[in-house]
């Protein structure tokens, strides 16, 4: 699919694109907390797309409705990169902003942060990802949450009776993972320019996994120098939620993805993307960001 970019409107500067995706397997819980993050930022020269990308149209509470500026609905669960690229042909703005419905901003100054960042950066990624804990918590504390979360109660939020910041290990089976960055779908920002020098999210990939991978990839091939790395000055507060249609076919899914995300890079003759290098893990000094 061919993406055609908007000219941008030179008065506002940052569009986030808001991906939601089967909120009623949730209770319709976050996307409710994640615009209301978004409201109490202190920066908001920024326009709001949510992508409904359910079979059913998602009823927004009146109270947030008016802060989201435009509704697409994709259809029945699209692949997420497919439905991301929808939101940014419809972007007006200069900077995208992605994030997941089940991940709120925690600082209020974040948004001013990403557009200072925005200046001197072409894209970035990798803040700090809390995790809700334990496991189940969040449901059942949505109210409480959702106070919080316009209170902008930092230390609540990222108590550690509350949130868990892995710090590589993976949250289910405990393997070393990266669940401690956010990855770009989950939160990023990328000048729209950029996004469509490299085409977009590739339409390869279904379902969650390596479709960010390939997207980081494809960034740093084509603007290895504009990469911001957000751990220092950002963190995000992500729901610590089932896996939807459970680990079997989730692990089904992202294998084959796995082998997709592999035979992309074999077209450009590169053997591995490390994304270790780039979020500065010390086990990886020295290695190429591409090999």
């Amino acid at each position: 699919m061919r993406i055609k970019p908007r000219k941008a409107n030179r008065n506002k500067k940052l569009s986030v694109i808001l991906l939601s995706h089967k909120p009623g397997y949730f209770g319709g819980g976050y996307l409710e907390h994640s615009i209301s993050s978004l409201i109490r930022q202190n920066y908001q020269d920024f326009e709001v797309i949510l992508l409904d990308n359910n079979k059913t149209k998602t009823k927004l509470p009146q109270n947030i409705s008016n802060r989201v500026n435009q509704i697409i609905h994709t259809g029945d669960n699209l692949p997420i990169g497919i439905a991301r690229n929808m939101g940014v042909e419809r972007a007006n703005e200069e900077v995208i902003v992605f994030l997941d419905d089940d991940t709120f901003l925690v600082d209020s100054d974040t948004l001013y942060k990403l557009n200072k960042f925005s200046q001197t950066c072409t894209y970035g990624y990798g803040a700090r990802r809390f995790w809700t804990y334990p496991r189940g918590f969040f449901e059942a504390n949505l109210s409480l949450y959702l106070e919080k979360i316009k209170m902008g109660d930092r230390e609540w939020l990222l108590n550690g009776e509350r949130a868990l910041f892995p710090q590589g290990l993976e949250r289910v089976s405990g393997q070393k993972e990266l669940y401690h960055f956010t990855f770009p779908g989950n939160f990023c920002f990328v000048n729209k320019k950029t996004f469509f020098d490299i085409g977009g999210y590739a339409s390869s990939f279904n379902g969650y996994g390596c479709e960010d991978d390939y997207f980081g990839y494809c960034l740093y091939r084509n603007h290895s120098s504009g990469f911001k790395l957000l751990s220092e000055e950002i963190a995000v507060l992500h729901v610590n939620h089932p896996i939807n249609g459970g680990q079997k076919m989730y692990d089904r899914g992202l294998n084959k993805n796995r082998r997709t995300f592999q035979r992309l890079l074999s077209k450009d003759w590169v053997k591995a993307f490390n994304i270790n290098v780039l979020f500065n893990l010390p086990n990886y000094k020295g290695e190429p960001v591409i090999e």
